[in-house]
């Protein structure tokens, strides 16, 4: 009975390692979205650069402040903006290089305040 009693501890203690090991193996849904955004290409400027973001970043696309509108880039991307806006489709795609190479939402804001001041550029 001891015998049996110490066998089942022992394949809990197995089971519980196994599941752990594997919890740490697997990456997580962040990790899965930038490994997926990484093996896209963003498309060049236009129409097309606008849906892509809108589809595949709405959720960062949608915090980052345009610096020609002073409205959020999903904002923009959803018709504020025109299509062949530099500003829009310069920040979009700064915005998606810097998010698959791990940048943070505030990391990315910061480089925007500085780098794409609201107001700077125009249309």
């Amino acid at each position: 009975m001891k015998r049996i009693v110490i066998l089942g501890i022992v394949a809990l203690v197995l089971a519980g390692s196994g599941w752990g090991l594997y919890r740490v193996i697997q990456p997580d849904a962040h990790e899965q979205r930038l490994a997926h955004l990484r093996q896209l290409q963003i498309p060049a400027a236009g129409a097309a650069r606008f849906a892509f973001l809108k589809q595949e970043m709405p959720d960062i696309v949608g915090q980052i402040t345009c610096s020609c509108c002073a409205k959020k880039l999903i904002q923009c991307y959803n018709g504020a903006c025109p299509v062949n806006c530099g500003p829009c489709n310069e920040q979009g795609k700064k915005t998606y290089d810097m998010y698959v190479h791990g940048k943070s939402i505030a990391h990315i804001q910061a480089y925007m305040s500085k780098n794409h001041p609201v107001g700077a550029s125009r249309m």
